[in-house]
């Protein structure tokens, strides 16, 4: 891999994925390489089309939140998961 690596991202259908990776392949992004697409919904369909291009694709699921949980308690909770 050469350029500095980026991660895209996204949630849904990709077309703005679609465009960056258009615009890669086109060369208009020089010094770029897209290293993964990111997702919070494990069914969104640009995981697909990033597999598709042999990008790695992840779900990255959103941290559940609490009710009444403090803005500390959350912190503390996303600091241990990272």
């Amino acid at each position: 891999m050469s350029g500095l690596p980026i991660a895209i991202l996204a949630s849904g259908r990709g077309s703005n994925f679609e465009a960056i990776a258009a615009a890669h392949a086109r060369g208009e992004l020089p010094g770029v390489t897209i290293a993964a697409v990111l997702s919070d919904r494990s069914d969104a369909p640009v995981l697909a089309k990033a597999k598709a291009l042999g990008i790695a694709a992840l779900t990255v699921p959103p941290p559940s939140t609490q009710a009444g949980e403090s803005a500390a308690a959350r912190r503390e909770r996303h600091d241990s998961l990272i």
